[in-house]
């Protein structure tokens, strides 16, 4: 798994769901000033990777908790997702995505410290993750 991957992704998927609040809310009401403001906080723990990301991460996921799935009839979606719901499912897979990372890291027999994002690959090409452990 590659951080440039992962962060391009989820930066990629944080202004997908800024364009929907653009489009989907009025300029003064509160839930669009919220999701933009957390959006940013998003890319910036994507773009900075701190410490501390994970948990913070974890806080957006839980303040997006009840945001409502789309519903659907059928094989035919009703509903398009809301853009709480979209923030609460990439906050979700970032999360997991470290988890993941940790977790190969771990099996790999790299270090897992501090950083919430150490067990992510720096590269996803094989032969140059071969020659930085050497």
């Amino acid at each position: 798994m590659c951080i440039a991957h992962v962060t391009r992704y989820a930066s990629n998927r944080a202004n997908s769901i800024l364009e929907q609040v653009e489009e989907g809310y009025e300029e003064k009401d509160e839930k669009r000033r919220k999701l933009k403001e957390d959006l940013r906080a998003l890319k910036e723990l994507l773009k900075e990777l701190p410490e501390e990301g994970g948990g913070r991460i974890g806080r957006l996921h839980r303040e997006y908790l009840g945001a409502a799935r789309p519903t659907r009839k059928g094989a035919e979606q009703t509903k398009q997702a809301t853009a709480a719901y979209r923030m609460r499912m990439l906050t979700l897979q970032v999360a997991d995505l470290e988890q993941v990372g940790k977790a190969e890291g771990a099996h790999q027999g790299a270090e897992v410290g501090a950083r919430w994002h150490q067990g992510l690959n720096g590269t996803n090409n094989a032969s140059e993750r071969a020659s930085v452990r050497a």
